[in-house]
């Protein structure tokens, strides 16, 4: 509660800062401009705070998708309009005290602000209207040495981080985006978790969709940390244990199979796929990996794939394994906001996850780290779009990193 307010009040100091910045002329000089710019602030400020009360008064379940389709909206407001006007109380205050003694680093100072601002803007409504839907199909081939003939060419769809509620008001384009899977025909689909982002409830309109996708051997899911009900602020560990079990029924109704903490066999022809998965719980950062011993299992495999959901739980205990040929994670949606061009990326995931996007590793131990389909706290996708990965398995003697 004292985080609340403590929010509320900052957000609050911003937007008072903020109107008096405006009306004392310290971004534009004109007097019109300046009135526009008051009552465009005041009208924008008000729709915040409406948002923010219906949040506030709610009255349904916590994890209903349009209680989170609303607090994702005010994850926007909050970067859209309050972001902005920060920095236009920085800039342009200092321009305003600079004036007198340096106008011309001042006038540069406050068009930077107006520009920063503007620019601020610009890349959340494109991050929140188009980015989050440019959905990018990954294609990626592994290289393995001495890997079976009979897994030559195998074709895994790698999906990861729906985060359903995200789609509340988008079921169509998740609907046309798993149908349109089934035209490339793939022998397995995984899905690394985190099908919610609070509880259950956002699953239950979803179950018939994710239905859609279908492959050769089967569809395997592993539950993500969002999964087990951690985040729900009013759950105790009866609710949690609840939520889990109406999670893994509709998982069951989806059309996926629950690897928790256990593992299974595909006869491929004459060879033998193991398709192992972890359980993950808890919150950043306090993960906690279910039983990986008991996940592998001691039944023979010529190929071992894991689904773990965090790259975290590869990076710091199995790249080193002989057990696990392909490791398939997610989780950490490249933090929504970054930078790929080419062979280079960056994202301040990388603080939090030395292998955050795409692929690692070397000597027949893999890991893939998937982007993600939805979006948590903030509904926009800057530089890091969602992501569907094709993953074809080959056989080569030369093993590339």
């Amino acid at each position: 509660m004292y985080i609340l307010i403590i929010n509320i009040l900052f957000l609050l100091a911003i937007d008072i800062l903020s109107f008096i910045t405006l009306g004392k002329g310290h971004i534009i000089e004109n007097k019109t401009g300046v009135r526009i710019l008051k009552i465009l602030h005041l009208l924008l400020s008000l729709c915040s705070w409406i948002i923010l009360l219906l949040i506030l008064i709610w009255k349904g379940d916590f994890a209903d998708n349009r209680n989170i389709a609303k607090m994702l909206f005010m994850g926007f407001l909050i970067a859209a309009i309050w972001l902005p006007r920060i920095i236009i109380i920085i800039f342009s205050n200092l321009a305003f005290f600079l004036r007198r003694k340096f106008l011309s680093a001042a006038r540069v100072i406050n068009y930077i602000g107006i520009i920063l601002s503007v620019a601020t803007i610009s890349l959340i409504a494109w991050g929140t209207f188009v980015g989050r839907f440019d959905f990018r199909f990954e294609e990626v081939n592994i290289n393995y040495h001495n890997l079976p003939a009979d897994l030559d060419g195998f074709k895994i769809v790698h999906l990861s981080d729906m985060h359903l509620s995200s789609f509340h008001r988008n079921k169509d384009r998740l609907e046309k985006l798993l149908t349109e899977i089934n035209t490339l025909k793939p022998d397995i689909i995984v899905n690394t978790g985190d099908f919610v982002t609070i509880a259950w409830n956002e699953m239950a309109p979803f179950s018939e969709i994710l239905n859609k996708s279908h492959s050769r051997y089967g569809n395997y899911a592993i539950p993500g940390n969002h999964d087990a009900g951690t985040y729900h602020p009013y759950y105790d560990e009866h609710h949690r244990e609840l939520n889990v079990s109406i999670f893994d029924s509709l998982l069951t109704e989806s059309g996926y199979l629950q690897l928790k903490d256990s593992c299974l066999i595909l006869n491929i022809n004459d060879s033998r796929l193991k398709i192992a998965g972890v359980i993950t719980r808890g919150s950043i950062p306090d993960i906690i990996f279910g039983d990986l011993e008991k996940a592998l299992g001691d039944q023979d495999a010529d190929f071992t794939i894991l689904l773990t959901h965090d790259p975290n739980h590869w990076y710091y205990e199995l790249q080193e394994s002989k057990k696990v040929n392909l490791t398939l994670s997610g989780h950490t949606h490249g933090m929504q906001f970054g930078l790929k061009i080419g062979n280079f990326q960056w994202s301040l995931a990388s603080k939090l996850y030395p292998a955050w996007n795409g692929l690692y590793g070397a000597n027949n131990n893999y890991l893939y780290v998937n982007r993600g389909l939805g979006t948590i706290s903030l509904p926009s996708r800057i530089g890091m779009p969602p992501e569907i990965t094709v993953i074809t398995l080959r056989s080569d003697n030369q093993n590339r990193r």
